[in-house]
């Protein structure tokens, strides 16, 4: 009792100046706010929040400084049923960004002059045999075609293949070109004929991220990747960039034609055009914004929540007010405090907040609780108020002092740990329960000492006095008291079912699973798992010359985990020889042809509507022109008009001279190794001081744990510097899981030995640490049976769940003890009503956060929710069936 009365003391002191009191806590509120403004930053660069004294980090860090364009990206999906349409805007979006200034490197594959002159080198021989082949034989129409390159000139040239005889499969993807012309131009404005694809097939670089869809084969992806320069000081260091880029994207959806229905049948794949945003920093950027959605979301059911519960509890506004007060003066302190010892708040970190305002109403709640006890079982007019926040101090304060010191080991338990994240978030939410107690100490006496309750003090006590303390809680919160060895022996039982299914319990390590799957980044990236050639999923090996990655590469080649591979050399086509030879009896044949620039000629109305009169009449006649015979006699139903005519002539023929450009480019390749490979692509493959990197692909395209750690592993057997997205999941799951369990282990270990030395009794330490032990038995076990793994954010959980499981079992064992004449009705004191509503108030403020679009968010609100129940039922079951059984009156 020393302890309580020096406690009872300072409350005196604090009443006795209390005006003082508040005032000197408004200075030190106002100087908080200001060292807030001024030092108090935050930090979102996730690679900061784990130490890199790690080895695995130090290999990511040296992959990072060896290449430094291979993170923090955002990358930009263009996507079209045309492959020039899609280059135009590639070098469009480009061109524009360079401009923006907003980008410290911008990398478009492909359009490097290298790429567009050696495009055909890189198909295969039997795939550059068939452009060749289809060159050959459409090379006298297109002779033709260019000598009157016009509507009336097409039409002439497809009257005069059907007179002659000339092969259908030369004739045949003209006819279906305009076919779709025609089609498009009976519904809207058609799309341009994509002559690149007609001419030369599929010629697009597989390596530089340029390949046809490899779900559909009929539209064709191309890449640009921004690196913008980003300010960590800020909550979103990228937005100006993501701003841009989104504006883009809007100009490019509304320069689309709408498409009706019976041509999107029609052509399918072909009508596809998009432009998505994804990479790294995309990924980041959104989960922040959903992360703030959801948090705003939540922080207006948490605020309601909050003042229903209170109000509940107390059955008074002011000792309401003066709670929030106390815990908003608390919280305030204690962000002064990270301002000074950490200056910079990380993703981790910031959740202090989230933290002390749990425990911080805890402590303001026992205390008020005991201080209306005491106010409504008052028996005469002789106590004043400064008499009754003295008793309710010495009654509560030993008890909230041995919390605040429990609960911040249990805080700082996390410090030491590897976990840079959890362990600054350790540091400040420790300290924050120091500054906690002592705001309630002294703050808050003042408080209500210059604002007591409105109940009138020292009046007779009224019969319902006891019951108004009682009915908050419902008659089965009893059940441990009246059958103790019954909930003992369920307990018993249920620790069994526990310690079996712990073993079961997973960690997910994939952030992806956290992110809103909505988000238009998370949507893009599960696409590109699924169709891109290479997918966005990949570990990345560091090595020391091209003989390593030449023997790592076939070593890997055997390895059941690994899709494919790609290095330096895999930009570099092989057989070039032999394609070269082909390629020089093309330009042979048909350089003369393409050596003249082709201008388009635009037709008269009178010549275009005799063109399309004239085809209509020799489709009498065609044979095996179905297709072209209905979609012309569709379109002539539909009298066109003369500017609808045009538009089918500028469909028609407006790719054709770039595409002829681009083809004669294309048949003056020449042979090339690694060395005459553009700057952009070596510097991402090879760095300055003579590291390569070599990517490796997962056979299994998903985000499933064990598949990506069979990948892990089997590339860690033939390479010791690895880096990328999986080998960050993975091993920073590892760290996190380590972390999380040693500290857990510390601070029991540490707390009760503090615990003995308070309390002087090896008993009531036990009765204390079973009920911490049984919630935290059960609530790993429940992620298992409710399928709710641990993961990067809901592991947060844990610290809040100790704390409170520590604080309300010290509160129980405390008043338990020191009211022998209360032992048989434990559950209608103000304890038993603080830790109630304490719970209460968690749960549901916190499952709140199980709204949120965020999947992280939502799962930290669940597992929450879940932990918080059974540390409720532990301390208001389990631990008075103990109390009973153990410590009989």
């Amino acid at each position: 009792m020393r302890v309580g009365h020096r406690l009872g003391q300072l409350a005196d002191i604090a009443q006795r100046y209390a005006a003082l009191t508040v005032l000197a806590y408004l200075v030190l509120i106002g100087a908080s706010l200001i060292l807030i403004s001024q030092r108090l930053g935050v930090n979102t660069d996730t690679t900061d929040m784990l130490s890199d004294d790690l080895r695995w980090r130090q290999a990511q860090l040296q992959f990072k400084q060896a290449f430094p364009h291979v993170a923090g990206y955002i990358s930009v999906v263009l996507e079209s049923a045309d492959a020039a349409d899609a280059e135009q805007r590639q070098r469009r979006l480009a061109e524009q960004a360079a401009e923006s200034r907003l980008f410290s490197d911008i990398y478009a594959p492909g359009l490097e002059a290298h790429f567009q002159t050696n495009g055909l080198l890189y198909l295969s021989l039997p795939e550059l045999q068939a452009v060749s082949d289809r060159l050959v034989s459409a090379q006298p129409l297109l002779g033709r075609l260019m000598a009157d390159p016009s509507l009336p000139g097409f039409v002439a040239l497809l009257q005069s293949a059907w007179q002659n005889d000339v092969d259908p499969a030369a004739v045949r993807p003209l006819t279906d070109a305009l076919a779709d012309v025609l089609r498009e131009a009976a519904g809207g404005r058609p799309a341009p004929v994509a002559w690149s694809a007609l001419l030369q097939g599929s010629t697009l670089l597989q390596q530089s991220g340029q390949t046809p869809d490899s779900a559909s084969g009929r539209f064709h992806r191309r890449y640009v990747f921004f690196y913008p320069t980003q300010n960590f000081q800020r909550l979103f260091p990228a937005a100006d960039a993501m701003q841009w880029l989104r504006d883009q994207q809007r100009q490019d959806r509304s320069s689309r034609q709408p498409e009706n229905r019976s041509q999107s049948e029609h052509r399918g794949a072909n009508e596809h055009r998009g432009f998505y945003i994804t990479g790294p920093v995309a990924l980041a950027h959104e989960e922040l914004e959903t992360v703030m959605q959801g948090g705003k979301r939540s922080a207006v059911l948490l605020g309601g929540v909050f003042l229903l519960l209170l109000l509940l509890a107390y059955r008074s506004v002011r000792l309401t007010v003066l709670t929030l007060a106390t815990v908003a003066t608390g919280l305030c302190m204690t962000a002064a405090f990270a301002a000074v010892a950490v200056g910079q708040l990380n993703l981790i970190s910031i959740a202090f907040a989230v933290l002390y305002v749990g425990l911080g109403i805890d402590f303001c709640l026992h205390l008020c609780l005991r201080y209306r006890e005491h106010q409504l079982s008052t028996q005469d007019r002789a106590p004043a108020h400064a008499i009754l926040i003295r008793q309710a101090v010495e009654n509560t304060g030993p008890a909230l002092l041995i919390c605040a010191l429990t609960t911040a080991i249990g805080f700082y338990a996390f410090f030491p740990t590897d976990f840079t994240g959890v362990a600054e978030l350790g540091l400040i939410s420790g300290t924050g329960m120091f500054i906690s107690f002592i705001v309630n100490m002294t703050l808050l006496p003042a408080l209500l000492r210059l604002w007591p309750s409105s109940s009138h003090v020292g009046s007779a006590a009224r019969p319902g006095a006891q019951a108004t303390v009682r009915s908050g809680l419902p008659g089965w919160i009893g059940i441990g008291q009246r059958h103790p060895r019954a909930v003992i022996i369920g307990s018993l039982a249920l620790m069994l079912a526990a310690v079996l299914a712990v073993p079961q319990a997973r960690f997910d390590a994939s952030p992806m699973k956290l992110r809103d799957p909505d988000s238009e980044s998370v949507r893009t990236f599960y696409h590109l798992l699924a169709n891109a050639e290479q997918p966005p999923l990949s570990v990345s090996v560091l090595l020391e010359s091209e003989q390593a990655v030449e023997q790592t590469r076939r070593a890997l080649q055997s390895a059941a985990a690994v899709g494919q591979t790609l290095d330096l050399d895999s930009f570099v086509p092989g057989q070039q020889s032999e394609k070269l030879e082909l390629i020089e009896e093309l330009r042979w044949l048909m350089g003369p042809q393409l050596q003249q620039p082709l201008a388009i000629r635009t037709s008269e109305p009178e010549s275009l509507a005799a063109a399309l009169r004239s085809l209509d009449t020799a489709m009498k006649t065609a044979v095996g022109q179905d297709t072209l015979k209905t979609t012309l006699e569709r379109y002539l139903s539909g009298s066109p008009s003369p500017s609808r005519q045009r538009e089918v002539e500028n469909a028609l023929l407006r790719e054709l001279p770039d595409a002829l450009q681009t083809l004669n480019r294309r048949l003056g390749a020449q042979s090339f190794d690694a060395d005459d490979l553009p700057a952009t692509v070596r510097q991402r493959w090879r760095s300055e001081d003579g590291w390569y990197r070599l990517e490796v692909f997962p056979r299994e395209r998903s985000l499933d744990p064990d598949a990506n750690r069979d990948l892990l592993e089997q590339v860690e057997q033939h390479a010791e510097r690895v880096a990328g997205v999986l080998v960050i999941n993975e091993k920073a799951g590892e760290t996190v899981i380590g972390a999380f369990r040693n500290a857990v282990i510390y601070a029991l270990v540490t707390i009760s030995i503090l615990l003995f030395l308070l309390l002087r009794r090896a008993r009531p330490v036990v009765l204390i640490l079973i009920p911490i032990v049984l919630t935290g038995l059960v609530t790993v076990a429940a992620t298992v049976w409710f399928r709710l793994p641990f993961n990067f954010a809901n592991v947060i959980a844990i610290p809040l769940l100790l704390g409170i499981s520590v604080d309300n079992g010290i509160h129980m064992v405390d008043r338990f003890l020191q009211s022998p004449g209360q032992r048989q009705n434990l559950m209608a004191t103000s304890t038993a009503r603080g830790v109630a509503f304490s719970a209460l108030t968690t749960m549901l403020s916190f499952g709140t956060l199980a709204l949120s679009p965020h999947l992280g968010m939502a799962s930290m609100g669940q597992l929450l929710f879940l932990g918080m129940g059974i540390a409720v039922i532990c301390t208001l079951l389990v631990l008075p069936a103990l109390l009973t059984r153990v410590c009989p009156q």
